[in-house]
């Protein structure tokens, strides 16, 4: 459990600096805008699972994970 903490922790922080380089990159104008919805949707994202726990109808963790996976399977199908 720890390993997979350390190994979330540590490929969330990787997605930071390489997502505000590619958007450097990319974009010229409007760059501030481009961080702030890079920045609001990891954060979202991070916070996403406690909104689905906060949910009356989800009782553990395990709901907590299907949920949140059948989730990021539909948004990899529509990328």
């Amino acid at each position: 459990m720890l390993a997979a903490r350390f190994g979330t922790g540590f490929f969330l922080a990787g997605i930071y600096p390489v997502g505000m380089k590619i958007a450097a990159d990319y974009y010229e104008k409007g760059l501030g805008k481009t961080l702030g919805y890079l920045v609001g949707a990891l954060a979202f994202g991070k916070a996403f699972p406690y909104v689905i726990k906060s949910l009356e109808f989800v009782n553990n963790f395990e709901t907590v994970i299907k949920i949140t996976s059948a989730i990021a399977v539909f948004g990899g199908l529509l990328l």
